[in-house]
């Protein structure tokens, strides 16, 4: 019997439920359950990711053995690890029930091989996701609360303006600080020119092509492409506020906060799903009228097909490459087949935002291109993988270095502490005491940041591309197996696929080829 343990945990730690005591817990309480000793555990764990949805590496594998008919038993730790989502996990258990595999929680003792077992599940999950859209709901509320103040809250500023802190003194005279937005008069010059240009060439791509050959670059010297211009032109920073400003706002779904004063706008999202839109402190420099007016353009212009940016037929996009200059080959439609099929074709995205100035490789159909691919998988010799990974599987694991350990230690602490800091804030009403937590937040997360880069630096992610020995045997798995697994996959089931084997494919113009490179084995233990 096959049965498998599913470990979660949301942060690489040493300390907690860690993903080896999960596994032990699981196994010890399986086998004393069991009336029988033919027992395989097949072990699928996902360190450092989120219980709020079901994307997750190992979790999907576990999904394709479940669909593979290769489970009989589901067993977890605790039931938060599958899902703290009431849709994604109902859809596991229905997933689970259609296959004939049982599913047990052993810290909260569920088994749907009973009735009682299976209502409890739901139960449970209901309250799992009750307890985190409490506190998300709290927060969402002092982010709105914030947001009404019209103080630009952090982050990049936006092109034409930049972020300086005020202090004052409150009512107890204790000094305060806040930040504002004041302009650049450098880069306001080209914002002008971005919003004339929009108005008299009416396509974002022949902006950006002015752009580049006019040296306009972006707030951090990057090249203004067609979607970061779509950002300057529809951000509201820019325009001054007018009744009919705040209007379109509310029209188009935003909760607006503040009165029209000829002061820009500025928009919130963090931390809620919420649009909200406040009218700041700083002055507008764009006209209410040409504004408006660029916005209706946009709204006829923007297809969001073309916007999209994976293509619902395209198998390849983001793993293909052009060999010229290395950016992502994307997708372009063309004609409509006899069958009503429309033809699509690889572009080199340099090729295309540039209009063929940075690259000139050529177009390559995108038919052809995934069939060759596909095939080429199908007869990749195995028989090296095998052999090095069977190095790996024999070698002994290496110990992990004190410095390892004492940085591991100093992210738990500061993790424990940013919990603790979002159970504050909210509790918290005062606006102020709200600012001064989500700043020693963002204080921690920064300092969380720099010890997982300094770890990472070490020894623990040598490589980003490289694979542990049971994702080496994910992938012979998959190799082995690859035609079957691709005839029954959905569209998304098959990029999955590619991307757990695939590092890139290279489209060689010059010697009309494709360089297929698996990702490295290496032993990341």
């Amino acid at each position: 019997m096959n049965i498998a343990i599913y470990s979660r945990k949301s942060v690489y730690t040493s300390s907690g439920d860690s993903i080896e005591n999960q596994i032990d817990l699981c196994k010890d309480y399986y086998l004393r359950m069991a009336n029988s000793d033919k027992i395989n555990f097949i072990i699928y764990e996902d360190e450092g990711f989120s219980g709020k949805n079901i994307k997750r590496p190992q979790f999907q594998n576990l999904l394709n053995d479940i669909k593979a008919k290769k489970i009989q038993v589901l067993l977890c730790y605790r039931l938060d690890r599958i899902s703290r989502n009431v849709a994604d996990f109902s859809s596991t258990l229905e997933l689970l029930q259609k296959y004939n595999v049982d599913f047990v929680s052993i810290k909260e003792q569920f088994d749907t091989s009973t009735p009682m077992g299976r209502a409890m599940i739901h139960i449970a999950s209901v309250f799992a996701q009750l307890e985190r859209e409490t506190i998300a709901e709290r927060i969402r509320d002092n982010m709105i609360e914030l947001s009404k103040t019209g103080r630009w809250l952090g982050g990049i500023p936006p092109l034409g303006f930049d972020a300086i802190r005020e202090t004052y003194l409150d009512e107890e005279l204790k000094e305060k600080s806040f930040s504002k937005l004041i302009i650049n008069e450098e880069e306001l010059k080209y914002i002008e020119v971005i919003y004339d240009k929009y108005l008299e060439l009416k396509s974002l791509n022949k902006v950006s092509l002015f752009c580049m050959k006019n040296n306009i670059s972006g707030k951090l010297g990057g090249s203004l492409e067609r979607s970061g211009l779509g950002v300057i032109l529809q951000n509201p920073v820019y325009v001054k506020s007018t009744y009919e400003v705040l209007t379109y706002l509310k029209n188009t779904g935003f909760s607006v906060f503040g009165e029209a004063n000829g002061n820009g706008i500025f928009r919130y999202s963090q931390g809620t799903s919420e649009k909200i839109a406040t009218v700041s402190n700083h002055k507008g420099v764009v006209d209410a009228d040409k504004w408006l007016k660029v916005q209706g353009l946009i709204k006829n212009n923007l297809n969001p097909k073309l916007n999209s940016s994976i293509s619902n037929v395209a198998l390849l996009t983001r793993l293909l490459k052009c060999n010229k200059c290395g950016s992502n080959m994307i997708v372009k439609y063309g004609n409509k087949y006899k069958s009503n099929k429309r033809a699509f074709y690889y572009v080199c995205s340099n090729k295309s935002k540039s209009s063929g100035l940075k690259c000139d490789c050529k177009n390559i159909k995108g038919d052809v291109t995934e069939e060759l691919v596909l095939n080429s998988i199908n007869v990749y010799n195995k028989e090296q993988l095998l052999k090095e990974l069977s190095k790996i599987t024999k070698s002994p694991k290496e110990n992990t270095s004190n410095d390892n350990k004492d940085l591991l230690k100093n992210i738990d602490t500061l993790e424990v502490k940013i919990k603790r800091l979002v159970q504050k804030l909210s509790l918290v009403d005062d606006l102020e005491i709200s600012k001064i937590i989500l700043s020693q937040i963002q204080d921690y997360k920064d300092e969380v940041k720099s010890l997982k880069s300094k770890l990472n630096n070490i020894s623990i992610k040598e490589d980003n591309n490289s694979l542990s020995s049971s994702h080496l045997k994910n992938t012979l798995f998959i190799l082995e197996n690859f035609h079957e697994i691709i005839k029954e996959a959905t569209i998304e089931e098959k990029r999955d696929v590619l991307f757990s084997i695939i590092e890139k494919i290279v489209w060689d113009e010059e010697w009309q080829k494709l360089n297929i490179i698996y990702k490295k084995i290496k032993d990341n233990r």
